[in-house]
C-alpha cells in the first residue's frame, strides 16, 4: 500500500531515524526500511510528499503520529534557538523530529542500550525480534511482547547478546506483563512519569528521561548521557552538576521543548569537531 502525505514542514528521515531515537530503520537506496508497530514500513521524500510503502494495516494517521508531523516544527526551533550552539545545531539538522514511538518497545530497546553504542544496540534489538517477535513478512518481524520476553526467560536474552542487560529487560517485562501500567504514563505530567519509570529494574533516569520523550509526549524531557553532561556543564553551567541539576536548568532555559533542544545538541556534540565547540 502507497501513502503519499504532503509535508509543509522540516523533515530529515536521515536525523530523524539513524541517530539513536529508535533503532531498527535502515536505508536501502533511497528508502528508509523499517518496522512500525506490526508493519514494515518503506519511507522516502520526493519534493514536499512523504511517500510511504507499508504492509499491513497501517495507515496515513499512523505515520502522521509516529513522525509527528503535527509538530510545529518551525515554532518550535525558534522558542529553543536560544544561542549560537543551538543556533548552529539547528542550522546542521534542520529537519530532525522527535518520533512517536511505542512506549513498551522504546522501554526495552532502551533497556537494550545501557552502557553500549548505537550499531551494538541495533544488532542486539534485531537478533531479540528474529528470535522472540512475531514474523510479519521476509525478514522481518514485530517487537516481542511483554509475555514473549518472560516465556524466553534471562537465558533466552542472553542468548540474543543481552549480557547483563538481560535481567532488567526480563524483571521490566515481567512487571508490565503483570501489573505496571506503563501507557498510563501519557496521562502523567514528566516528573511523575519519570519517576515511576526509574521504579523498574534497570531504569534509571537518563532511561526513564529517553522513553518520556520519545514515547510518551514529554517533549521537555531531557535526557543526560555523557555527551549531554559535557556540553551542559562546559557551555551552560560552566561547572560540575548532578543531572537532576542540568535536567532542571535545560528546562528552565530551553522551556516546553527542551526535548528537542536536548536532541539538537546531542547530535551536534557527537558530530562536531570539540574544539569548535567549547572554544
Amino acid at each position: 500500500m502507497i501513502i503519499e502525505i504532503r509535508i509543509n514542514q522540516p523533515l530529515n528521515l536521515k536525523h530523524t531515524l539513524e541517530w539513536g531515537q529508535v533503532f531498527r530503520w535502515r536505508k536501502a537506496q533511497d528508502w528508509y526500511i523499517g518496522v512500525i508497530d506490526r508493519s514494515v514500513v518503506k519511507l522516502k521524500i520526493i519534493d514536499n510528499k512523504l511517500i510511504a510503502d507499508a504492509t499491513g494495516k497501517i495507515g496515513e494517521e499512523r505515520i502522521h503520529d509516529y513522525l509527528r508531523l503535527d509538530d510545529d516544527l518551525n515554532k518550535i526551533l525558534t522558542l529553543i534557538n536560544k544561542d549560537k550552539l543551538v543556533s548552529s545545531a539547528i542550522t546542521l539538522f534542520k529537519g530532525l523530529r522527535i518520533i512517536r514511538q511505542d512506549p513498551w518497545e522504546c522501554l526495552a530497546s532502551f533497556i537494550c542500550s545501557i552502557n553500549s553504542n548505537i550499531n551494538r544496540i541495533s544488532k542486539t534489538i534485531e537478533k531479540l525480534c528474529m528470535k522472540l517477535g512475531d514474523p510479519i513478512i521476509s525478514s522481518y518481524h514485530a517487537f516481542p511482547t511483554p509475555q514473549a520476553i518472560v516465556k524466553a526467560g534471562i537465558k533466552g536474552l542472553r542468548e540474543c547478546g543481552l549480557g547483563f542487560r538481560a535481567k532488567y529487560l526480563f524483571e521490566a517485562a515481567k512487571q508490565v506483563e503483570e501489573s505496571f501500567d506503563l501507557y498510563s504514563l501519557v496521562k502523567e505530567q514528566t516528573d511523575a512519569a519519570i519517576s515511576k519509570l526509574t521504579q523498574l529494574p534497570g531504569v534509571g533516569l537518563k532511561v526513564a528521561s529517553c522513553v518520556a520523550l520519545f514515547s510518551l509526549n514529554k517533549l521537555d524531557a531531557f535526557p543526560v548521557d555523557r555527551w549531554i553532561k559535557r556540553v551542559m556543564i562546559t557551555y551552560y553551567l560552566r561547572r560540575e552538576s548532578t543531572i537532576r541539576e542540568i535536567t532542571s536548568f535545560a528546562r528552565s532555559y530551553f522551556g516546553k521543548y527542551a526535548g528537542y533542544a536536548n536532541q539538537y545538541l546531542f547530535h551536534y556534540v557527537r558530530t562536531v569537531k570539540p574544539r569548535k565547540i567549547f572554544q
